[in-house]
C-alpha cells in the first residue's frame, strides 16, 4: 500500500515556501494601501495647516521635512503590526499612492492645474524623501525576517 505521508511543505497548516518564517504574516494588500492613504492624508493635513499659517515657501519646506517623518512612522506601524512586505515594494507602493493622490485630488480636483509638478520643493523632493524614508525604515525593521 502506498504511503500517504505529505511532504513538509504540503502539510495542512504548514507555511508555504517563501512565507514568513517567524510566524508574522506579510501585510495584506489592503493594509498596504490603507497605510499609504493614511500617510498621504496626514501629509495633506500638515500641508493644509502650514498653508493656512505660514508663507508658501515655508509651508513647502515644512512639508518636505514632515512628509518623510510621517511616512517613517506609518511604515514602522505597518512593519511592526504585520511584518510588512519587502521594503522596496512598500516604498514604491507608498510613493505611487502619494503621486497618484496628489495628481488626482490636489492637482486635478483642488488646484485644477498640474503646475505643482513643476516644483522640485513642492513635489519631487517630498516624493524622493518619502521613498527613501519608507525604504530605510522598512529595511531596518525587515532585517531578520
Amino acid at each position: 500500500m502506498a504511503s500517504t505521508t505529505l511532504e513538509p511543505s504540503n502539510r495542512p497548516g504548514e507555511p508555504r515556501p517563501g512565507a514568513s518564517d517567524v510566524g508574522i504574516p506579510r501585510a495584506s494588500l489592503t493594509a498596504l494601501i490603507a497605510h499609504g492613504f493614511v500617510g498621504w492624508a496626514a501629509c495633506a493635513a500638515l500641508m493644509g495647516g502650514l498653508l493656512a499659517t505660514v508663507s508658501l515657501t515655508t509651508a513647502l519646506t515644512g512639508h518636505a521635512v514632515g512628509a518623510p517623518i510621517i511616512f517613517a512612522a506609518v511604515t514602522a506601524h505597518l512593519f511592526l503590526r504585520s511584518g510588512g512586505r519587502p521594503p522596496i515594494v512598500v516604498a514604491g507602493t507608498f510613493t505611487a499612492i502619494v503621486v497618484a493622490l496628489d495628481a488626482l485630488i490636489v492637482a486635478w480636483l483642488i488646484q485644477r492645474s498640474f503646475a505643482m509638478f513643476s516644483s522640485v520643493l513642492g513635489t519631487w523632493l517630498p516624493f524622493a524623501l518619502i521613498f527613501v524614508s519608507v525604504f530605510v525604515t522598512g529595511a531596518l525593521l525587515w532585517r531578520g525576517r
